[in-house]
């Protein structure tokens, strides 16, 4: 039984050297996001349509745009560091550099939701409309008021 534990202990430290501390922390970094975006629909629930849905936007954008970094060490991370060390440094470029970016995502999010309500709003149209059209009890041949 001692063997066992051993060997299974040996084979999990041997699999968790070979993760990169890179990509383990993207992992946690986009699954810590994932956790946070889900607890804000509780709250976004609450708010009226169009605001909760720009606040879902807006903080989808701050945690998950990405842009990299500068330096020997470059590696992707999330611009609003970047943007509040250009901020903290009074270094406008910096700060410029890494708001851009999220400017983009939060443009294409306000794209795809106005795409999105429109066409929620066509399809809530198209039902309207078939229910208009289709009676909601149909009369059997039998009941009709026609003269035999």
């Amino acid at each position: 039984m001692t063997g066992l534990m051993s060997e299974l202990m040996t084979g999990l430290m041997n699999w968790w050297e070979g993760i990169s501390p890179y990509w383990f922390a993207v992992t946690v970094y986009l699954t810590g996001s994932v956790i946070v975006l889900w607890l804000w629909l509780s709250i976004v629930r609450v708010l009226p349509r169009p605001l909760g849905g720009l606040s879902w936007l807006l903080v989808l954008t701050l945690l998950l745009t990405p842009t990299v970094t500068e330096g020997v060490n470059a590696s992707l991370a999330p611009a609003v560091v970047g943007l509040l060390i250009g901020v903290f440094t009074k270094n406008p470029v910096l700060a410029l550099y890494s708001l851009l970016p999220m400017l983009l995502v939060f443009g294409v999010g306000c794209l795809a939701g106005f795409i999105w309500q429109r066409v929620q709003m066509a399809h809530a149209a198209a039902l309207a409309e078939s229910a208009r059209i289709a009676p909601a009890h149909p009369v059997p041949a039998s009941d009709s008021v026609l003269p035999k």
